[in-house]
């Protein structure tokens, strides 16, 4: 089966956390991003249709919980992220569709399906740490592993390209301390390696104790790739709940 780059958010989505003062700790994210975007698949000297991935494919994403554990020392800090998202859609089309070298014909009913792992390496380098600012830089790695497959009433046999690759990304991380028990801050992260990507998040985090922290935030991310036959275009945004417990 030939590979292809794609990246959900729903997919991930993986964030890079906050950059933590010394110790280690545990974070888990609870992200319910709403996924727009389009798919082409070529196969089989047969020129794939783009195919929106809500509108002609009806894909709904769940929501995606992500679990990060973090160690940090003096003004550096290094995190480890898993996450696992899941899309499914079901559909009748209108027109025919073509998909990985596969004719669908109109009023035909599709399922698809599409299911991504990553892993979620990242240094972060504070260059100013303050209780009341604190800005440093991040280097990620992203490595993701996935399949996007379709089948059909008429034609149940499953089509599907799947998908392993890294992705180095660098960014920048702010926080600002507002209160002894209120923060807010940010990322936003860029990367090419096959493909393009972006992503960014704001948050509030409430720290009723010092190792207890409770997370509101948004985050979105773009992603372009174009290569093996295939095009793919995401864009995924949704709010976060977070839970960091410190030891």
């Amino acid at each position: 089966m030939k590979r292809i780059l794609i990246l959900l958010v729903g997919l991930g989505v993986l964030m890079a956390g906050p950059i933590e003062a010394a110790g280690l700790g545990v974070r888990g994210y609870y992200w319910t991003p709403a996924v727009s975007g389009d798919i082409r698949v070529d196969g089989a000297n047969l020129r794939g249709d783009r195919l929106d991935l809500r509108d002609t494919l009806g894909l709904e994403n769940d929501p995606v919980p992500i679990v990060e554990v973090y160690a940090g020392v003096a003004n550096q800090n290094l995190t480890l992220a898993y996450a696992r998202a899941r899309g499914t859609g079901r559909c009748t089309l209108d027109d025919e569709m073509r998909f990985d070298g596969e004719l669908y014909q109109a009023r035909d009913t599709i399922n698809s399906r599409l299911l991504v792992t990553v892993y979620d390496l990242a240094y972060g380098y504070s260059l100013i740490a303050t209780p009341l600012i604190e800005l440093g830089f991040l280097s990620q790695a992203k490595f993701i592993d996935g399949s996007m497959s379709v089948s059909s009433a008429l034609k149940p046999a499953r089509r599907e390209k799947t998908f392993l690759s890294p992705i180095p990304m660098l960014g920048v991380n702010l926080r600002l301390g507002i209160l002894n028990f209120l923060e807010i801050g940010g990322a936003a992260s860029g990367g090419y390696a096959q493909a393009r990507a972006f992503e960014g998040r704001a948050e509030v985090v409430f720290k009723p104790m010092a190792l207890l922290g409770l997370h509101g935030g948004y985050r979105t991310q773009v992603l372009t790739v174009d290569q093996n036959e295939a095009r793919f275009e995401l864009n995924d945004s949704g709010p976060y709940l977070a839970l960091t417990l410190g030891f």
